[in-house]
């Protein structure tokens, strides 16, 4: 099942709830998109059948470029606790 999470300024992401629909999405090989500063930036994960996994976005944040390369080198094979917190980490950091 698809997720598309749409939040407003200063919205708040639940850990929670991202694990229960990262895990989801992952046994359904689909995707989770959290959108964010009203619909302006985006990060998807999106899940493969052979239990990997790929993280897009559109963001220019330096610090963000080389926690995603050192998550993706340490995690090749989905972790959906691990990703969950990532996502919800960064989600809550950067819309303020």
């Amino acid at each position: 099942m698809k997720y598309i999470i749409s939040l407003t300024n200063i919205q708040r992401l639940d850990l929670n709830d991202i694990q229960k629909k990262m895990r989801s999405a992952r046994n359904t090989n689909d995707y989770l998109l959290v959108k964010y500063h009203n619909d302006k930036d985006f990060i998807k994960v999106t899940f493969s059948k052979d239990n990997t996994y790929t993280i897009g976005h559109n963001l220019w944040n330096m610090e963000f470029w080389t926690k995603l390369k050192v998550l993706t080198k340490q995690y090749p094979k989905s972790v959906p606790d691990v990703l969950s917190m990532f996502l919800t980490t960064w989600v809550n950091k950067l819309n303020k």
